[in-house]
């Protein structure tokens, strides 16, 4: 959510005051870990705090549910990548002009992957794909990709071939034309909310099509966030997995082991639903950031 208040049914969903995080101990959270990060959520039938500041929510139910699946894809790409950056890369494929049928889409990536696995048969890839619009109505793919051998040139090492893996995606196509850029993951602190905000938020296409990921950064903070979320089309599946992907998955702890794996959490925001026909709020719902 981006406002303070949205409706959905019968009940108001208002951002309140947090509880301070000392007065959560000897608690039980629900604890989704995600590699080196996790994220912890405080459930509270009597909600404590002040009232926020009311907003209008400018929000559709689509991009409301489009945010929480990015958030979901935030902690896969935390739990699967960035433990060992010669054998991950981010890869992005192209077409030439405005490519808009998404059936076409889809059945293109596994043409592709399926090329990929035959020509390179030494490795065993895996990756997270998301297909993204842009406000022209044309689409492309990105993909994180890792596999169990390197993936790039060094010290006699022989990794993905750029030539290889787009004349791969030419005949994947069908078109005989389109781009690929392979870029490595190094130099990003946070993986999952890196990708997650470079997914959502429309930047211009020059800057994103650089790869420069400081410009990226500079340029997504200057936008608005969740701005690509309205290209979407309704009921799309936007991202897939390969099966060998993990995905984080949700078990109760103490608040006080939580601070003792990870240490004090680093961001935190809760929200209070409110009943609308008679003003009682029924439930509270604190969510914590942590990192090791």
């Amino acid at each position: 959510m981006t406002n303070n208040t949205t409706m959905t049914q019968k009940l108001q969903v208002e951002k309140v005051r947090a509880i301070p995080w000392k007065e959560l101990t000897e608690r039980r959270l629900y604890l989704t870990a995600q590699g080196d990060f996790a994220q912890a959520t405080y459930l509270d039938v009597e909600p404590r705090g002040g009232k926020g500041r009311l907003q209008s929510m400018n929000d559709t139910k689509q991009q409301v549910d489009l945010r929480r699946a990015f958030k979901r894809l935030r902690g896969i790409i935390r739990l699967n990548f960035g433990q060992n950056l010669e054998r991950e890369a981010f890869i992005t494929l192209t077409y030439r002009g405005s490519m808009q049928d998404t059936k076409k889409l889809q059945k293109d990536l596994e043409e592709w992957i399926r090329l990929l696995r035959k020509h390179y048969r030494n490795h065993k890839f895996d990756y997270v794909a998301v297909m993204e619009p842009h406000q022209h109505g044309g689409w492309h793919i990105h993909l994180l990709l890792k596999s169990t051998l390197p993936l790039w040139h060094a010290n006699g090492i022989v990794g993905l071939c750029y030539n290889r893996t787009r004349e791969m995606w030419r005949k994947a196509n069908g078109t005989g034309e389109g781009a690929v850029r392979h870029e490595r993951l190094d130099g990003i602190d946070d993986l999952g909310r890196y990708f997650e905000m470079y997914f959502t938020t429309a930047i211009p296409e020059d800057i994103e099509n650089s790869g420069n990921k400081e410009a990226i950064r500079e340029a997504s903070k200057s936008a608005q966030k969740g701005s690509r979320l309205q290209f979407y089309p309704s009921g799309f599946k936007f991202y897939r997995t390969s099966r060998g992907i993990i995905r984080p998955k949700i078990r109760q702890e103490f608040f006080d082991d939580i601070i003792e794996e990870y240490g004090r959490p680093k961001n935190t925001i809760a929200y209070a639903l409110t009943d609308c026909d008679n003003g009682n709020r029924v439930q509270y719902i604190q969510t914590m950031e942590f990192r090791r």
